[in-house]
């Protein structure tokens, strides 16, 4: 259920079996091709006709519904796998019905049935080629006409219908698309479309240059008044990906490095106090004071990898991190390398590269390495 939920609510484009833009319906699929598989086994197996034939036409229900899901919920990206899968779904159910009616029939099939439903998964995919390439044509000419006049708007009622044109777009990076304008004159129209949101992080989310924008989208987000768990996950990720690449000092980050700084004193103290004992003489009082210092350097290690995790490339975390290395744990050679890092970020030449932006470019190949028009 929670990978469920999770898939359902993601905001980047996470590798799966199919290249789609909504990764839910493969997880449904999944559970539905288990049914199938279990009501296949045993539609069969009864001396009662009906209940086989119910499990037999269940089983065409599920294939229909694995159709439904993955043609219109799912998005394809892919127009092969798209044509694939529509395909061999189809023959699947053609060949479903053709048992059943054998099965009532009570007469075995014939062997040439299996080149008949090879013959329709052949013209399936000649019609699914000839559509697909119809479809791309007509929906890089709606996003022209959208671009020329934002008056073309009215041809669409709500959102979802807009949608699948600009993911299009994006496939064949088209300019209206890439400089994000689609996304920003849609939310004029439908203002404060949850959906639409969801997808302009999206595509802002893959490249970091676009932090700006993509903290902007939070904002809306936070602003939708309706409240579901799919806001409540969308929000968690979109809070989660800002983090991992804000480069200023926000106030939260400013307080979590305030508490590290105060532990980090306590920890010098605590160091100077086990050293003087040390010097004195005082073997009793070590193992106790060693114990201290233990505990708190675990502290303040679990909070810099908090930092590490969620603040990856952020200069001023990366710099505290740097001189607690340094001036604690004495490893100068880990210390210079972050203080590195945080001198590159400073300068503007941060990594920029991480799951989300490889996703982002293997789900859309022909996307820009960067943004080509910065906003």
């Amino acid at each position: 259920i929670l990978h469920q939920l999770l898939n359902i609510s993601t905001i980047f484009f996470t590798p799966s079996a199919f290249r789609t833009a909504n990764p839910w319906p493969q997880s449904s699929m999944t559970f539905t091709i288990s049914v199938i598989c279990f009501l296949s086994e045993f539609s069969g197996h009864y001396s009662n006709k009906t209940v086989s034939i119910i499990l037999m036409c269940l089983t065409v229900v599920g294939y229909c519904l694995i159709f439904c899901f993955m043609m219109f919920f799912a998005r394809f990206l892919s127009g092969f796998q798209e044509m694939i899968f529509s395909s061999v779904t189809f023959g699947s159910i053609v060949n479903s019905i053709i048992s059943i009616i054998y099965f009532i029939l009570d007469k075995a099939m014939p062997e040439y049935i299996i080149i008949i439903i090879i013959l329709i998964i052949v013209i399936c995919l000649l019609l699914g080629s000839y559509f697909h390439t119809f479809y791309f044509i007509k929906s890089i000419q709606i996003l022209d006409s959208l671009e020329e006049s934002k008056e073309n708007y009215s041809m669409f009622k709500r959102s979802s219908q807009l949608i699948p044109h600009i993911l299009v777009g994006f496939q064949v990076n088209h300019r209206y698309c890439l400089s994000y304008s689609v996304f920003v004159d849609s939310l004029n129209v439908f203002e404060e479309d949850f959906s639409l949101l969801v997808y302009f992080a999206k595509f802002l989310a893959i490249y970091p240059e676009e932090y700006s924008q993509l903290n902007w989208v939070y904002m809306m987000v936070q602003k939708i008044e309706k409240k579901n768990i799919k806001k409540k996950y969308i929000k968690a990720q979109l809070m989660t990906i800002l983090m991992r690449r804000e480069s200023t000092l926000s106030n939260e980050l400013k307080k979590k490095l305030q508490s590290i700084s105060n532990l980090i004193v306590t920890a010098k103290l605590r160091m100077r106090n086990t050293w003087e004992a040390a010097l004195s003489g005082s073997t009793s009082e070590l193992e106790p004071l060693f114990l201290l210092y233990s505990s708190i350097v675990k502290q303040i290690d679990l909070k810099f990898t908090y930092l590490q995790n969620y603040h990856s490339n952020n200069q001023y975390a990366l710099s505290a991190l740097s001189n607690y290395e340094r001036e604690v744990q004495a490893n100068y050679e880990l210390s210079s390398f972050h203080r590195e890092k945080a001198r590159k970020i400073k300068l503007g030449h941060s990594e920029g590269v991480d799951q989300v932006y490889l996703y982002g470019r293997v789900y859309f190949p022909n996307l820009p390495p960067r943004p080509i028009y910065h906003n």
